[in-house]
């Protein structure tokens, strides 16, 4: 995700780049990894981020990945369960 993220925030200093007044940048973690703790990578990147300055360019940064909705912002991360409704109301 640390990739991703830098790549597109050096597209931030390409010449015409015009930044809005808040700026998010969402991910759609569909990497196949397996045995990946989710709270593990959500923390090191975090870290990671930390040490590059924050989230910056970005206001926050959301990656959705399998099981969990992840918010980071402010040198904190946020996490919500992603609940698949359809699975659930098909259960009924």
């Amino acid at each position: 995700m640390l990739h991703f993220t830098e790549m597109k925030a050096a597209k931030f200093s390409k010449p015409g780049f015009i930044a809005f007044d808040k700026n998010w940048l969402l991910i759609y973690d569909n990497w196949p990894a397996p045995a990946v703790d989710e709270r593990k990578a959500a923390e090191y990147f975090l870290g990671k981020l930390g040490d590059r300055g924050g989230t910056r360019p970005f206001d926050a940064i959301f990656v959705e990945g399998k099981k969990h909705f992840w918010h980071f912002e402010n040198r904190q991360v946020h996490v919500a369960q992603i609940n698949d409704v359809w699975t659930e109301q098909s259960g009924r």
